[in-house]
């Protein structure tokens, strides 16, 4: 099997690439917060955060569709409680307990982006810790594809990487 190492600002990555997969074993989460009530555009919501060498703000909606991730994800990334650099804003939908649906509104980009391996990983991590879903988690992307993440720094379990 072919493995891979290179270095980010968030610190080593690994990579494998066993069968017909690709597996990366990324840094270390960090910064976790418990649930806070934000106000976006005129609405209080429950918003999760963890960073995953990136930051990201998480909040969990019934109706993933019709989030208005643009003008949602610009106010969640902006907000005061992110400042000064502010966030990744991530809106996720349970589809069962150990699989979620994510759409995000990516920093930098400022609009809405297909797939991130982080953003993958920050929900397959607080979903893990918000309803203590086994891995792996399987997480729907924008772009249509499924990636799965297991949770090994908070619950060890075997992964195949």
């Amino acid at each position: 099997m072919t493995e891979i190492s290179f270095e980010t600002p968030a610190g080593t990555i690994r990579a494998s690439f066993p069968e017909n997969e690709v597996c990366v074993a990324m840094s270390d989460p960090h910064s976790h917060r418990s649930p806070a009530s934000l106000e976006i555009n005129g609405r209080t919501v429950e918003v999760h955060f963890i960073n995953t060498g990136v930051p990201h703000a998480v909040v969990f909606t019934g109706d993933l569709d019709n989030v208005d991730v643009v003008k949602d994800g610009a106010a969640l990334r902006y907000h005061p409680d992110f400042a000064p650099k502010g966030t990744n804003a991530n809106f996720v939908q349970v589809l069962a307990p150990d699989s979620v649906a994510i759409r995000t509104y990516e920093r930098g980009v400022e609009g809405e982006t297909l797939a991130c391996e982080r953003r993958v990983c920050a929900a397959a991590l607080l979903q893990h810790l918000r309803a203590g879903s086994a891995s792996p988690i399987s997480v729907r992307v924008r772009g249509g594809d499924l990636l799965r993440s297991w949770v090994r720094k908070i619950r060890r379990q075997t992964s195949p990487c």
